[in-house]
C-alpha cells in the first residue's frame, strides 16, 4: 500500500513539473515575437532578464539622501569629515571648493558640537535629461548637541542642484533652506 502510495505522488509530481515546463516559440521572420510562452494558461513570460538600469529619478533620490545625511551632519571632533565624505557624490566644481574648506585651518568651539541628519523625504525632482540638470529638496530631520545641553531636534530642507558628469548625477550646489 505504501509502496503504492510513492508510486502515485511520484507521477503526480512529475506530471505537475512537466506542465510547468516553458516552451519557446519558433522565430518566423523579422517581426516575430520571442518571448517564451507558457504552455499551461498561454500566459507571455518577459524573455529579458537582465534588469534595466534604475531610472534617474530614482538615482537622484539615491544620491541625494545619501550626500544630504553626510553633509548635515557634522561634529566639531572632526569639522571637516562631512566634507571628505561626500566628495564622491560632487561635481568636479564643488569637490575643488569642498576642497579649498578641508585644506584651510580650523578653529575647533568651545564646546563639542555634533550634528547628525536623517532623510525623512523628497520634493519631486525636476529633471531635464538633455541638459543634464537636476534638482531635488531633501527634508532631513536634524539632531543638534552642543556639550552637555539636552539635543535640539528640527526639520530643515537642503535644495540639492544636480549636474550629469561622466555619465553620473553629481550634487553641483547644496543649500541650506529654513529650519522648522
Amino acid at each position: 500500500m505504501m509502496r503504492r502510495w510513492l508510486i502515485i505522488s511520484a507521477l503526480l509530481a512529475a506530471a505537475g513539473a512537466a506542465a510547468l515546463v516553458v516552451v519557446r516559440q519558433p522565430k518566423t521572420g523579422p517581426a516575430t515575437n520571442t518571448a517564451p510562452i507558457s504552455t499551461v494558461n498561454r500566459t507571455v513570460i518577459p524573455e529579458n532578464t537582465n534588469a534595466e538600469p534604475a531610472p534617474t529619478t530614482d538615482q537622484l533620490l539615491a544620491t541625494a539622501r545619501v550626500f544630504a545625511e553626510r553633509f548635515g551632519s557634522t561634529s566639531s571632533d572632526a569639522p571637516t569629515a562631512h566634507l571628505q565624505a561626500v566628495l564622491p557624490f560632487c561635481s568636479s566644481a564643488l569637490t575643488q571648493s569642498f576642497r579649498r574648506l578641508i585644506n584651510q585651518p580650523t578653529n575647533s568651539p568651545g564646546n563639542a558640537t555634533r550634528t547628525t541628519s536623517r532623510a525623512l523625504a523628497f520634493a519631486t525632482p525636476s529633471v531635464d535629461e538633455r541638459l543634464g540638470l537636476a534638482e531635488v529638496v531633501v527634508t532631513l530631520q536634524r539632531q543638534e548637541q552642543i556639550g552637555t545641553e539636552p539635543a535640539t531636534i528640527y526639520n530643515q530642507e537642503l535644495a540639492l542642484q544636480f549636474v550629469r558628469e561622466s555619465g553620473a548625477w553629481k550634487v553641483n550646489v547644496a543649500t541650506w533652506g529654513k529650519q522648522s
